[in-house]
């Protein structure tokens, strides 16, 4: 993150609107802002013995930093950035009424040859990858991805369902499309993106309500009946 903090991630700072578009608790459930390249691993953040009584951690011993060290300056920049001396507070602020939780993961470098994988024609080698990099993110996937047990997300409330899953991102990757973002065309998205997941979890108990109505029916049902029944469960689910 750059001095900015997160106005570079999230441009609608100065509109809630979206944020108010949520009955209770927030549209969103799990922001992680994944750094790729982060150059300030063993820098000389430990070298204060504030910084390491504050977070907990030994002075560091040998020229490297144990994993524990990279994990607490994670925490040590993300409480620069959204932390409560954070004197911007706006986007801030903003951010924490979307989404339940935020948090960050700072990754290495994967060398060279990754980074310039174009120049230096990399061939996807995975030899080549930069020993810590790979350590990262095998610590990453086992304490960020699969830490808890799977939940079912959500989208202002709704259940986001593997059929609505690819049109919601889509919807929702369109508002961010292009290096401007308006705050109109987010607000856009995410009614769009509601309206989506209504419409699965209506089509749902819609095909569920018809399934017990012709389960009742064991020698089938007169066309004016079933029309009857399919006006009566479009009221209900629809």
């Amino acid at each position: 993150m750059e001095d900015s903090g997160p106005d570079n991630y999230f441009i609608l700072g100065t509109n809630k609107r979206v944020s108010q578009m949520g009955k209770g608790d927030c549209p969103f459930q799990f922001l992680q802002l994944v750094v790729r390249d982060w150059p300030c691993f063993d820098d000389e953040t430990w070298d204060d013995s504030s910084n390491r009584q504050q977070y907990n951690v030994p002075a560091v011993s040998g020229e490297r930093w144990s994993v524990t060290h990279c994990r607490k300056q994670m925490e040590w920049h993300f409480k620069q950035h959204f932390g409560e001396e954070v004197k911007d507070r706006e986007s801030v602020d903003t951010l924490n009424e979307m989404f339940n939780t935020i948090s960050c993961y700072l990754l290495p470098s994967p060398g060279m040859k990754v980074c310039e994988s174009r120049k230096r024609k990399w061939d996807g080698n995975l030899t080549d990858v930069d020993e810590d990099f790979t350590r990262f993110i095998d610590v990453f996937v086992k304490e960020e991805v699969f830490n808890e047990p799977v939940k079912v997300n959500q989208v202002l409330g709704g259940d986001l369902s593997p059929d609505s899953f690819v049109t919601v991102v889509e919807t929702l990757v369109e508002a961010f499309s292009g290096m401007e973002v308006s705050a109109l065309s987010m607000v856009d998205a995410i009614s769009k993106a509601k309206n989506l997941v209504a419409k699965d979890e209506s089509e749902k108990e819609y095909k569920k309500t018809m399934e017990k109505l012709m389960a009742k029916a064991k020698t089938g049902k007169k066309p004016e009946e079933l029309d009857r029944d399919n006006s009566a469960a479009k009221c209900l689910c629809f």
